[in-house]
């Protein structure tokens, strides 16, 4: 497997036809043998990879998520690389911005932990609300439906997930106007400059499939 220096790549971006999508390899990227899946939960565990429940909420458990021309600073073999258009042209999604740091995410959490608090005072039970555990997700299902207050919340959160996230010719279109000037793109939506988009790819990806490993370069 070609590796891919990264001190070349990031900053010779024009000499190379491919744009690129990184994968951080973590304890949650293998639950196959040299496959990508999207988080899944494991039994016994309290956390499904980064992911919390309110991405679970939204659907984002459903991706293996890269980042696209980022460096995560790992060493040799930690990072593998992929060709990003292609991966989009096999269905992934080109993401503007990690949905965490979106106003619509944060609303909503400040909804949810309202409603969290009000249960808790209605019930005196008090779950375990920053569990990714399916019962938990569940239960927050629940109060979504119940608080027409936490359910709007909810509807704008998706809205905003649906706007800052999109796939097929017209993801690729945005994918590399983004590559093109990543400053001015994000200028253009209200965004902060350095923010860094994401690729969320929606079905299994082997790493037989990625075009090198991130490695350090030395002197």
């Amino acid at each position: 497997m070609m590796p891919i220096h990264v001190g070349r790549y990031l900053r010779r971006r024009g000499s190379r036809k491919a744009i690129l999508a990184t994968h951080t390899v973590s304890e949650y990227s293998f639950p196959e043998e040299h496959v990508l899946t999207a988080h899944v939960w494991r039994s016994g565990t309290e956390a499904v990879g980064s992911l919390f429940p309110t991405d679970i909420l939204i659907g984002d458990d459903r991706y293996v998520f890269l980042g696209v021309e980022s460096r995560y600073g790992f060493s040799e073999n930690d990072v593998f690389v992929f060709d990003a258009i292609r991966l989009m042209r096999r269905g992934a999604k080109f993401r503007f911005i990690d949905i965490i740091k979106t106003q619509a995410y944060k609303d909503f959490n400040s909804a949810l932990r309202d409603a969290e608090l009000e249960y808790e005072h209605r019930t005196g039970v008090r779950p375990a609300w920053g569990s990714s555990r399916p019962d938990m997700v569940a239960l927050k299902r629940e109060l979504i439906e119940e608080d027409a207050g936490l359910k709007l919340a909810y509807a704008k959160l998706l809205a905003r997930r649906d706007e800052i996230t999109v796939g097929g010719e017209a993801g690729v279109r945005l994918l590399r106007e983004w590559y093109s000037d990543p400053e001015g793109f994000m200028e253009r939506r209200g965004l902060a400059p350095g923010e860094k988009p994401e690729l969320l790819v929606p079905f299994k990806l082997t790493l037989e499939e990625s075009i090198g490993t991130v490695v350090e370069e030395t002197e």
